[in-house]
C-alpha cells in the first residue's frame, strides 16, 4: 500500500467525522474505541488500524487486474466496514456504553461502508447475497458469544470457538469478494473465504488465551475459561474466581489454546496453497509467529514460576530476591 493512498484514505475517513455531531466525531476518532484497544487517544491515521485497511492491497496479487482507484474505493469501504464492526464488537463486549451517539455512529459508518461498496460493486446480486451472508455471519457469532458469555457449559467447544471466532470477523470476507466480483474470478474467492475463517478463528482464540485474567475478572467466559469450568464441574469443586484461575495455572488449556491456534493458522494456509496470494500468507505466517512467541513466552513463564515455587519451598528465595 502506498503512502497516497494512505493519505487519500486519512483525508476521506477525516472528511466524514468532520460532518458528524460533535459527540460521535469525538468517538469515532478515539484510538481506543476504533482500532481496538490502546490507550484513548486521538486517531492519527487510519494506518493504526492496521490489516483492515489494507485489505484489498493484501489480495492485490489475486485479483492483479484491478486498478489503483478501484483498490483505494474498496481500501475506504474497508475502512468503514470493519470500524463498523469495532465498535459494534465493542458495544456488544460491554466495553462502551450502548448510547445512542455510540448506537448511531455505528450505524453510520455501516451505511458508509454499504455506500462506497454499492458504488464501487453496483448491485450485482451475487456480491450482496453474500454480504448479506456475512452479515448474518457476524450477528449469529454475537448472540452465541452473548450466550455462553454468563453461563458457561460443556457445549462451548472447539467448534463453538470457530463459530464465534469466525463469524464476528466474516465482514471481512467483504474485500476479497467484492475484488473477486470486480475482476470476474468467483473461484478464487472461496478458497480465501475459507482462509479468513480459519484465521479469523484462531486470532479469537489467541486473544482469549492472552486475555483469560481480564476476561475472568470481567465475568466474560471465553474458551478457555469455559473449559476450566467445565473441568471444575466435572471434579465436583466449587466454581469460584480462585478456582479457575488455580485449574488454569496448574493445567494445560491455555498451552492446548494455543496448540489449536496454530493448527488453524495453519488451515488458513492449506486453503490457498493453489492460488496466488503471497501478501495474505505473510500476513498468516506472521499470525502465526506471534502466536509461537507467545507460546514460548508461557512455556518459560511456567518454568519460572514452578522453579520459583520449589526454591520457596527450600526456604532459598534470594534468587528472586536480588
Amino acid at each position: 500500500m502506498c503512502q497516497s493512498a494512505l493519505l487519500e484514505l486519512d483525508r476521506r475517513y477525516q472528511a466524514f467525522v468532520e460532518k458528524l455531531p460533535p459527540r460521535q466525531s469525538q468517538l469515532a476518532t478515539d484510538r481506543k474505541i476504533v482500532a481496538g484497544g490502546g490507550p484513548s487517544t486521538p486517531l492519527n491515521t487510519v494506518a493504526e488500524l492496521g490489516v483492515a485497511i489494507s485489505g484489498p492491497w493484501t489480495f492485490r496479487d489475486t485479483f492483479p487486474s484491478l486498478s489503483e482507484v478501484q483498490l483505494l474505493e474498496l481500501g475506504e469501504a474497508g475502512v468503514f466496514l470493519m470500524l463498523t464492526v469495532a465498535l459494534r464488537d465493542h458495544l456488544a463486549d460491554g466495553q462502551l456504553p450502548a448510547t445512542p451517539d455510540a448506537v448511531e455512529l455505528q450505524q453510520r459508518l455501516m451505511v458508509k461502508a454499504r455506500h462506497t461498496f454499492r458504488s464501487s460493486v453496483g448491485n450485482r446480486p451475487i456480491f450482496w447475497q453474500r454480504f448479506e451472508a456475512y452479515e448474518q455471519q457476524v450477528l449469529s457469532a454475537l448472540q452465541l458469544e452473548a450466550c455462553y458469555r454468563v453461563s458457561p457449559d460443556e457445549a462451548y467447544d472447539l467448534r463453538m470457538a470457530w463459530l464465534i471466532g469466525a463469524g464476528k470477523s466474516a465482514l471481512a470476507k467483504a474485500i476479497p469478494c467484492a475484488m473477486a466480483v470486480l475482476c470476474e474470478a468467483m473461484p478464487r474467492l472461496v478458497p480465501l473465504e475459507h482462509s479468513i475463517d480459519a484465521l479469523a478463528a484462531g486470532r479469537q482464540l489467541l486473544d482469549d488465551v492472552v486475555d483469560w485474567q481480564e476476561d475472568l475478572a470481567r465475568g466474560h467466559y471465553t474458551f478457555p475459561l469455559a473449559q476450566a469450568v467445565s473441568r471444575l464441574g466435572e471434579a465436583g469443586e466449587v466454581i469460584s474466581f480462585q478456582a479457575i484461575e488455580s485449574i488454569i495455572s496448574n493445567s494445560t488449556i491455555l498451552e492446548d489454546a494455543l496448540t489449536q491456534v496454530r493448527a488453524w493458522y495453519h488451515r488458513a494456509l492449506s486453503e490457498v496453497e493453489r492460488i496466488p496470494c503471497q501478501t495474505w500468507a505473510d500476513f498468516v505466517n506472521y499470525s502465526a509467529a506471534e502466536c509461537t512467541c507467545y507460546h514460548r513466552w508461557l512455556i518459560v513463564f511456567r518454568i519460572a514460576k514452578a522453579v520459583r515455587e520449589r526454591t520457596t519451598l527450600s526456604g532459598n528465595d534470594s534468587l528472586f530476591q536480588q
